[in-house]
C-alpha cells in the first residue's frame, strides 16, 4: 500500500515540476512533499495518503526565547503552549473561513518541539491534477489574503 502511495506521488511530482511549483521531500521516507506556498504565512505538506495539510506553526524554543527574553523564566508547557495559539489567532483568523470553506479539517498538533493549527484535506492521488489545482488554489488564497 505504502509502495502504491509513492507512485502515485510520483505523478503529483511530475505534474507540480511541469506547473513549475518547487517542493521537496520532507525526509521522512514516506514520499511526503513539502510544498512551497509562495511566501504564504503557512506550510503545506502532502503526505503520502493524500491528506493536504496547511500548517500555521511557532517553534516552541524560539517563542520561550521571544516571551523570556533571554532571561531564565522557567515557562510550563501549557503556559507556552497557550502563548502559542494567542501567537497563532490572528494568523489562522484570516485564512480559517476560506479554507474551511475549501473543505479542510482543522485540528492542533502540538508536542515539546512546535504548536501548529493545521487544516487538512485528503486528496485523491490518482488524480495528481486535483494536487496541482489544489496547490494554485492555495497560492490564490494567499494573494487575495495579504494586505
Amino acid at each position: 500500500m505504502r509502495d502504491e502511495a509513492i507512485v502515485r506521488l510520483d505523478g503529483l511530482k511530475t505534474l507540480l515540476s511541469q506547473s513549475k511549483m518547487a517542493f521537496e521531500e520532507t525526509g521522512r521516507g514516506d514520499g511526503s512533499l513539502a510544498i512551497e506556498a509562495d511566501g504564504a504565512e503557512y506550510l503545506l505538506e502532502l503526505c503520502a495518503d493524500g491528506e493536504l495539510l496547511c500548517q500555521f506553526g511557532v517553534d516552541l524554543d524560539e517563542l520561550r526565547g521571544m516571551i523570556s527574553g533571554g532571561t531564565t523564566e522557567d515557562l510550563s508547557d501549557d503556559e507556552l503552549q497557550r502563548s502559542a495559539r494567542e501567537h497563532l489567532r490572528p494568523i489562522v483568523n484570516k485564512y480559517r473561513g476560506k479554507l474551511t470553506a475549501a473543505g479542510f479539517e482543522e485540528a492542533i498538533e502540538a508536542n515539546e518541539e512546535y504548536y501548529a493549527i493545521t487544516f487538512k484535506k485528503t486528496l485523491d492521488l490518482a488524480r495528481p491534477d486535483q494536487g496541482v489545482d489544489t496547490r494554485k488554489w492555495c497560492a490564490q488564497l494567499t494573494q487575495t489574503i495579504k494586505p
